[in-house]
């Protein structure tokens, strides 16, 4: 069953060139991003003759061990790809057998050695450790040898063939039903064969088998290399439709089908007849000899005023296998047009349209039930990525028009360049992220990041914009385990002062930094508050991509509002959303004497000096009126005739009391008192 070939008798009957060879097997398609990676080094490290050490992305949470030991493909326990088996020999698996199980030896001495914690962080559960271990020396049991590694081979292929068999089997049995094999009918089996895990050699022999049992036999005027464009029919079925046949858009037809051809490749001309009544329904009634189906047509276009959605309602119920044109290009599937968009913005923003004008939907009804079991009840851009995603995991997104295969990708994008986190902000805000991480089944970030945001959200200690910042960081943490919370650090461990000299108010100096990458908004703060102890600002913002990571706070201190000799404890408070630091803050105000000592002197100086000063303006105003050269001897009583000079004491004394009385003033002025 596995190695089937075309037998001559089989090559006349299917009129048609098909490559003999051993099939290869083809790499399943894989949905998610994870996967996907693991097939690719999979098929990488294999090609390069196995692990010489653990694979890189082998390890963490996410890492590749999550799809290798869970794996209940052998080959990819042992981080094989079975598709290459005649490359894989038995040193190849021993090698990675004893790579494996050296990370795993290591991860079980862990959990003897009690880290037991740290193993549960990382794998779930501390049974992964045993289990992994068990599962490699089960692999390696089965593919130490190379009967089997072929023979395991071969048990795969079979399953592989078997299960997809199986799900083309009901959809050939309704499309040879009438008798007939049409080349859309064979397209529709094949896409539907090939998405699960069959070749279309496989899939071709499957249906020659088949139709030569019930004399199905090629009708085609000339042969086709195509396999299924050489008209298969029953005999019965070919001669009634010798029987029928019509006039269509001057074309001969003798089937729906072909009406449905004719229509989609002269479209305006097909308007025109389809806005006749009667026209599509006596054709129909004509080809198929039952009015019956022809009213149901009539019944179609009458429920339909809209022209492009009636066209395609029209020539999709008429021929389901025809493709969908969308920007000029024709699309057979909508895996092929899913592919497509994914690699051109404008034709996903047209695919978009279509989706929104309800043209899609149409199509997909009508050729692929499947799908469109997949389509959203609205039409807005938003249900167009869910269906896109539902039906294609690993198609990836759009934002700000570039694409992105993986949330890593807008990880690294939103790491280099800081206008990226608006714009990401922005589309987890228009539902776009989350419908894409649902989509890959990672359901577990959305949570982490709603309950984080919960409490963002209602503080009113953000802005708009520090939470939008927030929503971000916390949105790289959960996508990427590379990616830490913000950590802050203070250049004080903790600030002790205590004999602080209490004379005038203390500033003391605190310096609050961002450790690593990403963006917070911290608040500054007391565990307790007390007068004659404040901070300045009590807030900063740090931002890595702008190079905002440090400030400078102000511990301010006035001693004259505290008992001296007392000692006051507290803490500094530094809160983000994702910490709490604290420094212990102890004062103790003591009598400034060495304050005092200085104060006493430069005042004793000040006060010498000012009446010195008082003495030498008597002896400068004595002298400017008396106009004495003869200054030698101050006490006789030439110098201090009490009669005559009474008013220059009056004036002294009146100096004196205003300087002294104006010191007061100025005193407190220049000490800040």
């Amino acid at each position: 069953m596995l190695d089937r070939r075309l037998t001559s008798d089989d090559d006349k009957i299917a009129h048609s060139k098909i490559i003999e060879g051993e099939p290869q097997s083809p790499k399943p398609e894989v949905v998610g991003t994870t996967t996907h990676v693991f097939k690719e080094e999979l098929e990488y490290s294999t090609q390069k003759g196995g692990l010489s050490k653990l694979p890189a992305g082998y390890q963490g949470k996410k890492g590749f061990w999550k799809v290798s030991i869970q794996s209940e493909n052998l080959f990819e326990v042992l981080f094989l790809d079975y598709t290459q088996y005649r490359g894989i020999t038995p040193a190849m698996v021993k090698q990675n057998h004893d790579v494996l199980l050296a990370f795993w030896k290591e991860r079980e001495n862990d959990l003897n050695t009690g880290q037991r914690k740290n193993i549960t962080l990382i794998f779930g559960s501390e049974n992964v450790v045993p289990d992994a271990v068990g599962a490699l020396h089960k692999a390696y049991d089965k593919l130490k040898t190379e009967a089997g590694i072929l023979d395991y081979y071969q048990t795969l292929e079979k399953k592989r063939y078997d299960l997809g068999i199986a799900s083309i089997a009901e959809i050939v049995e309704i499309m040879l039903e009438d008798g007939e094999l049409t080349k859309k009918e064979g397209e529709r089996i094949l896409e539907k064969g090939k998405a699960n895990h069959l070749i279309e050699y496989e899939i071709i022999q499957y249906i020659i088998e088949i139709i030569k049992a019930r004399g199905f036999k090629p009708r085609a005027a000339k042969q086709h290399d195509n396999f299924f464009e050489n008209r298969w029919m029953t005999d019965d079925a070919y001669k009634a439709s010798m029987g029928r046949s019509a006039k269509w858009l001057d074309e001969e037809v003798s089937s729906l089908e072909e009406v449905g051809e004719v229509s989609f490749r002269k479209k305006e001309e097909a308007n025109r007849r389809l806005a006749a009544p009667g026209i599509l329904t006596g054709i129909v009634t004509q080809l198929t000899g039952d009015s019956e189906i022809g009213y149901e047509y009539q019944q179609l276009l009458d429920g339909e005023a809209n022209t492009d959605k009636r066209f395609l309602k029209v020539i999709y119920h008429l021929n389901p296998s025809l493709p969908f044109r969308l920007s000029g290009q024709d699309f057979k599937s909508i895996n092929q047009l899913i592919t497509s968009i994914a690699k051109s913005l404008d034709l996903y923003t047209a695919a978009q349209q279509a989706y929104g004008n309800g043209h899609l939907q149409i199509w997909l009804k009508e050729a692929d039930k499947e799908a469109a079991n997949q389509l959203t009840t609205n039409i807005d851009a938003n249900s167009f990525l869910a269906f896109v995603l539902k039906i294609n995991a690993g198609h990836g997104i759009y934002v700000n028009n570039e694409k992105f295969d993986t949330p890593l990708q807008l990880v690294s994008k939103a790491k280099s360049d800081k206008g990226w986190w608006y714009l990401i902000s922005e589309a987890m805000q228009a539902g776009v992220l989350p419908i894409w991480f649902g989509a890959i089944g990672q359901q577990d970030w959305i949570d982490k990041y709603n309950e984080f945001m919960t409490g963002v959200v209602s503080n009113n200690f953000y802005s708009d914009d520090d939470k939008k910042m927030m929503s971000v960081q916390r949105l790289l943490e959960v996508i990427d385990d590379e990616v830490q919370s913000p950590k802050i650090v203070a250049d004080l461990k903790n600030i002790s002062l205590m004999a602080l000299e209490g004379s005038k108010p203390y500033v003391h100096d605190l310096q609050v930094s961002l450790n690593n990458f990403g963006f917070v908004k911290v608040r500054v703060g007391f565990e307790s508050q007390f007068p004659g102890i404040s901070i300045s600002s009590g807030q900063a913002t740090f931002f890595s991509l702008k190079n905002d990571r440090s400030a400078n706070f102000h511990l301010k201190i006035n001693p004259l509002e505290l008992v001296k000799n007392k000692t006051y404890e507290n803490k500094i408070l530094l809160n983000t959303a994702f910490e709490e630091l604290l420094i212990p803050l102890e004062i103790n105000v003591v009598f400034p004497k060495k304050a005092f000592i200085r104060q006493l002197i430069k005042y004793s100086v000040f006060g010498a000096f000012f009446f010195a000063g008082i003495r030498y303006f008597l002896i400068k105003f004595y002298l400017f009126y008396q106009e004495l050269l003869d200054t030698t001897d101050l006490g006789t009583s030439a110098y201090y005739n009490e009669k005559e000079w009474l008013y220059l004491y009056f004036v002294a004394l009146l100096i004196m009391v205003i300087g002294l009385f104006g010191s007061y003033f100025i005193i407190r002025k220049a000490e800040k008192i």
